[in-house]
């Protein structure tokens, strides 16, 4: 048995409820330092530029990070894309430690599917460092399905995320990413946002929920 003093007088708890009530304990204290840890995180909005080596299509990708949550999505300029083509979002939350993709379809239908991001800190990391818009970058590098993928990432950004989360995550910020050398996708600027001005990351109607990416492509 153990006694807690609640003045003036003791209270009897059994070790059970103890274990209990300390472990209870440990996870707050684990979310607090988290949600700590992301207030003290920037908010900021990156704007990637790629060019597709093999079909010269121009596009944009932009990263809204806020309070631990980094959105991506898509611009394209002169390019007609089929209204067949889902319009695509992805959400890193790394409070929750899930990333949710969402389609807009024909018909403005939405569907979405999620899965955890632990599995996507699969790099192996380089001592290869170069800069990028003034950041000290670091390389890493994977295979996944027969592709090499190298990122370049930064820490020194105060930002998390990656302009295509698929691809795999850091610890940090992703600035570049390349794909067996025919695809670059590079940041190209950064723009850091006023705390009180800045718009909360909303996820919207996800719509229907389905497995991963094959089951988008059987909804088009």
């Amino acid at each position: 048995m153990c006694y807690v003093c609640i003045c003036p007088c003791y209270v009897l708890i059994k070790p059970q409820t103890m274990r209990n009530i300390l472990l209870l304990l440990i996870i707050l204290c684990s979310v607090t330092v988290s949600a700590q840890q992301f207030r003290r995180d920037k908010i900021a909005l990156i704007e990637y530029s790629s060019l597709d080596k093999s079909s010269e299509n121009y596009s944009k990708t932009f990263l809204y990070y806020k309070d631990g949550v980094a959105k991506v999505y898509h611009e394209t300029e002169g390019v007609e894309l089929s209204p067949l083509v889902a319009k695509e979002f992805s959400f890193v939350n790394y409070t929750d430690s899930i990333c949710t993709v969402k389609a807009q379809l024909k018909d403005n239908k939405n569907i979405h599917y999620s899965f955890p991001i632990k599995n996507l800190y699969n790099f192996n990391l380089t001592d290869e460092y170069t800069d990028i818009l003034g950041y000290k970058c670091r390389k890493a590098t994977k295979v996944s399905f027969s592709n090499k993928i190298e990122v370049w990432y930064t820490t020194e950004a105060k930002v998390k995320g990656s302009p295509i989360p698929g691809y795999g995550l850091t610890e940090g910020l992703i600035m570049k990413i390349s794909r067996n050398g025919n695809v670059v996708l590079c940041a190209s600027a950064i723009k850091f946002l006023n705390k009180r001005k800045a718009k909360d990351i909303e996820y919207g109607d996800l719509g229907e929920k389905v497995n991963p990416k094959e089951e988008i492509l059987n909804h088009i």
